[in-house]
């Protein structure tokens, strides 16, 4: 997000979180992309931040308290808040427990087993899923609005879309959505899509 949205976006958060009845004295920008990760301070809680209408808050809430109750090894909304998507001047916030990096480095073992317990997890619960073709669509729309990727450079701009729309071979989506219940019955499978380094997490309270 450029400058203006994240100053807004921080003041829509720290305003939801005053009225949910968390101590916020301090927002610190955890991460910046299509969307925030806010760290509110001190109530020491997560608040994922996106322009409303853009945002898949609702989605993320509903399978994370389907793989919560099998204990997959995910991150969790914060108990003192409803687990809702809470909106305030466009933006569309949700609460999560934030969890204390440490320095030591996740190993490539523990990262398989985490993804091999996560996708176990997904086998056993039914939640409707977007097919990855929406994905790849979102991509490609948040590499053409330069307005919401000011950082790109033209050269790497189209080097994206290139890959988006040449060099990724998809099939046309599904008449039906994917289910997570079904996913052995079809050759269509699902998978958690950024198995990147980004995303574990490796903390005092959790190891994800």
């Amino acid at each position: 997000m450029e400058a203006e949205l994240v100053a807004r976006a921080t003041v829509a958060a720290s305003s939801l979180g005053r009225d949910l009845e968390l101590q916020v004295d301090d927002v610190v920008v955890v991460q910046n992309s299509n969307k925030l990760a806010l760290r509110v301070l001190p109530c020491n809680v997560l608040a994922r931040t996106a322009v409303a209408g853009e945002e898949v808050a609702a989605f993320e809430i509903v399978v994370t308290q389907h793989l919560g109750a099998l204990s997959a090894p995910i991150a969790r909304p914060d108990p003192r808040v409803e687990p809702l998507v809470y909106e305030r001047d466009g933006f569309a916030v949700t609460f999560w427990t934030f969890y204390d990096s440490v320095t030591d480095a996740i190993s490539s073992v523990k990262y398989a087993d985490a993804l091999h317990r996560l996708h176990g997890a997904m086998q056993r619960v039914e939640v409707e899923v977007p097919h990855f073709t929406e994905r790849v669509a979102e991509a490609e729309r948040l590499v053409m609005k330069r307005s919401e990727t000011p950082e790109l450079g033209a050269a790497d701009r189209a080097l994206l879309l290139d890959t988006l729309r040449v060099g990724v071979s998809v099939r046309p989506l599904s008449p039906a959505a994917t289910r997570l219940k079904d996913v052995e019955c079809s050759d269509e499978v699902v998978r958690y899509g950024e198995p990147h380094t980004g995303h574990p997490m490796v903390s005092r309270q959790r190891r994800y």
